[in-house]
C-alpha cells in the first residue's frame, strides 16, 4: 500500500479533490449535451399467478397449456399470501400447474407445491360438472381445489 506523505501545494486533496472531480464531470457532461439524471425506483409488476394446463379451454382460453392466457388468473385474497379463482369445470380429467407470469420461463408449481424443474402436474378428476375454488398459497407453494357447490 502506498501512502502519500506530501501533497503538492495548490493541488486539491481529499474531499476537495472529490468535489472538484464531480464538478468537472458534471461540466463535461453538460458540454456534450448529456444530462445526468438521478435514477428513480421502478415499481415491480405485481405477481400474475395463473392456472395453466388442460383446463384452460374451460376457463375461456383458446387452447390448453397457454401460459400467456389470462383466463385462469388468480386474484390475491386480501393482504395474504393466498391467491384464488372460482370457476365452473365440466366433468373430466385435468392436469395443471400454477405459473407466476405469462411464459414458461417463470416459476411454476405442480403437485405437492413443488416448483422444481420437471415436477409433476396437479391432477384433478371430476365425476360431474362443478363450480370449484382453486386456491394457491405462495408461502407453501401448495394448491387446493374445493367444490363451491355440491354437484361434485
Amino acid at each position: 500500500m502506498v501512502h502519500a506523505t506530501h501533497v503538492r501545494a495548490g493541488w486539491p486533496s481529499g474531499r476537495r479533490l472529490r468535489g472538484t472531480a464531480a464538478a468537472f464531470t458534471t461540466a463535461a457532461l453538460a458540454a456534450t449535451g448529456v444530462a445526468a439524471v438521478p435514477s428513480t425506483a421502478v415499481a415491480a409488476d405485481p405477481p400474475a399467478y395463473r392456472l395453466v394446463g388442460s383446463l384452460q379451454t374451460q376457463l375461456g382460453c383458446a387452447d390448453n397449456w397457454l401460459p400467456e392466457c389470462e383466463g385462469g388468473l388468480l386474484a390475491q385474497v386480501g393482504d395474504t399470501s393466498v391467491y384464488a379463482l372460482t370457476a365452473p369445470l365440466a366433468a373430466g380429467r385435468y392436469a395443471f400447474k400454477v405459473l407466476d407470469g405469462d411464459s414458461w420461463e417463470a416459476p411454476a408449481w405442480g403437485a405437492n407445491g413443488s416448483s422444481a424443474a420437471g415436477s409433476p402436474n396437479i391432477d384433478l378428476g371430476l365425476g360431474g360438472d362443478a363450480e370449484l375454488r382453486f386456491t394457491f398459497d405462495t408461502a407453501t407453494g401448495k394448491t387446493t381445489v374445493t367444490p363451491v357447490d355440491d354437484t361434485v
